[in-house]
């Protein structure tokens, strides 16, 4: 029940363009956050899901981690999350990200994918309980960047 956008060639250079809007549609039951990859480092915009029971990321950079590191034996604290948060703002119809202070001290940041998902394990989420149950649905549109 994820969606991933793949950034063309070497990615979005985000010392240009920071602001990122989305498209996106969620039915009344859909739980879902944005991940993030930017500069080879995962990051996590809660969305309609919670930031709490991630035990990881939808992002190729932490896909590609070794098996035993992919999914934690314990979800991450909010301690832990707290600085892989982004910044931003959503409603019905769209979600708007402000990623300047992500990419902070970055030599050359960008953006490289953007998955729609649920990494969390909270209340059983993963099993339908408390969100994403059988038909529920998101609309999706393609990423724009700004200055």
């Amino acid at each position: 029940f994820a969606l991933r956008w793949q950034a063309p060639g070497q990615g979005i250079d985000l010392r240009q363009n920071p602001y990122l809007r989305l498209d996106l549609r969620t039915g009344r039951d859909v739980k879902v956050g944005l991940h993030v990859e930017i500069s080879g480092r995962s990051f996590l915009y809660p969305l309609t899901a919670p930031a709490e029971g991630n035990r990881g990321f939808l992002t190729p950079e932490y896909e590609a981690r070794s098996p035993e590191l992919l999914y934690r034996a314990k979800p991450m604290t909010l301690d832990e999350i707290k600085p892989l948060l982004l910044n931003g703002r959503h409603h019905s119809t769209e979600v708007r990200l402000d990623l300047r202070d992500a990419i902070r001290g970055m030599p050359e940041p960008r953006l490289t994918s953007i998955t729609v998902g649920n990494a969390s394990t909270a209340g059983y989420l993963h099993l339908g309980a408390g969100g994403n149950p059988a038909g529920a649905s998101y609309t999706v549109g393609t990423p724009e960047f700004r200055q």
